[in-house]
């Protein structure tokens, strides 16, 4: 029952640090 709460946040994690990722390179290829 613990994975099963556990893999659910992990999952979103995941999708914020690649939105995160994509928004710092945005950043930085906008700004060079």
């Amino acid at each position: 029952m613990n994975q099963l709460l556990l893999q659910p946040s992990f999952y979103h994690s995941s999708i914020f640090v690649y939105i995160l990722l994509f928004c710092i390179s945005f950043l930085f290829l906008r700004k060079y």
